[in-house]
């Protein structure tokens, strides 16, 4: 499930920014926004854990907001599966979710984007 929510989040966040006037942090804030109020309005028929849940949505909205020049769809769902589990170590070992999260996004980026440097250096010889 960590894994499917991450990938929503970022490929959404991803594609949702490219509207005229939207932009990555618009995009992330009302995605976040969204998600919170569909989560608010499950809780009362699942138990549904909701500060674990938002940050994950949150953190994996930070992987949408990467530059689509330097890493493209690809990158970010490769970035999104990276970061899902990353989050699942990190956050529990660091305090204050904005440190873990951040964190979390950053190396799943940075790996998604070397990952991607080194294929395409391989191909081209």
């Amino acid at each position: 499930m960590i894994v499917l929510i991450s990938l929503f989040s970022s490929l959404l966040t991803f594609k949702f920014s490219h509207l005229k006037k939207i932009g990555t942090i618009r995009s992330s804030t009302i995605l976040t926004l969204i998600f919170y109020t569909v989560i608010i309005g499950l809780r009362p028929w699942f138990d549904i854990d909701l500060e674990h849940n938002m940050a994950l949505f949150f953190g994996a909205s930070f992987v949408g907001m990467s530059c689509p020049n330097r890493v493209g769809t690809f990158g970010v769902i490769a970035g999104a599966i990276i970061y899902s589990g990353l989050f699942y170590l990190l956050v529990p070992l660091l305090t204050g979710f904005g440190g873990a999260l951040g964190l979390s996004a950053f190396i799943g980026c940075f790996v998604a984007v070397s990952l991607k440097e080194i294929v395409t250096r391989k191909w081209k010889g």
